[in-house]
């Protein structure tokens, strides 16, 4: 039986390591964009009258959508709200509405680092005339190998039409004498 020489047998070692090594190549679902069409595709399904509820309704969804520290505001919000109140925000963050009816949306990166990205999302909803739509702006954080929620906010940055999840989660937290940071 002969054996390769010593020569040999280190740099092919070599090479079977660095073949079994992970490939640093763009991961399935690695673009931001991607997470939030997911949601939008799931929230604009069937008649688009689902809205984005699965991604917040319970503290469940919020963990599996958020990073932890909005998941824990909005909890401690939800905790502070008095029974027979209504929970904040009050309507449908992801459809920008109290009575969602997506019909459309596009969804655009509009800004990306390593760990925080931007994202614009475009709605037409059915019962709006034609072209009439809604903005939003979605910040996320890349953690635990995913982008996950840290922000979702209007695209509008001051007047009756501004509103930031953090914000009202915040003055929910407020209104009752509970601390906003932790």
């Amino acid at each position: 039986m002969s054996y390769p020489s010593r020569g040999l047998r280190y740099p092919a070692l070599l090479l079977a390591l660095v073949l079994a090594l992970p490939v640093p190549a763009r991961e399935v679902g690695s673009d931001p964009g991607d997470a939030i069409t997911a949601i939008y595709r799931r929230a604009a399904a069937g008649k688009g009258d689902g809205g984005g509820q699965f991604v917040w309704l319970t503290s469940r969804d919020r963990r599996a959508h958020f990073t932890r520290d909005l998941a824990e505001l909005w909890d401690r919000a939800e905790k502070a709200t008095p029974k027979g109140e209504q929970m904040p925000p009050g309507f449908d963050p992801v459809t920008a509405s109290q009575d969602p009816n997506l019909k459309s949306f596009a969804v655009r990166v509009e800004e990306r680092m390593a760990a925080r990205a931007v994202v614009r999302v475009e709605l037409r909803h059915g019962q709006a005339p034609e072209g009439a739509q809604a903005a939003i702006r979605y910040t996320l954080r890349h953690q635990q190998g995913r982008w996950l929620i840290d922000e979702i906010a209007s695209t509008e940055q001051k007047g009756p039409e501004a509103w930031s999840l953090r914000a009202l989660l915040g003055e929910q937290l407020a209104s009752h004498g509970k601390p906003v940071q932790r």
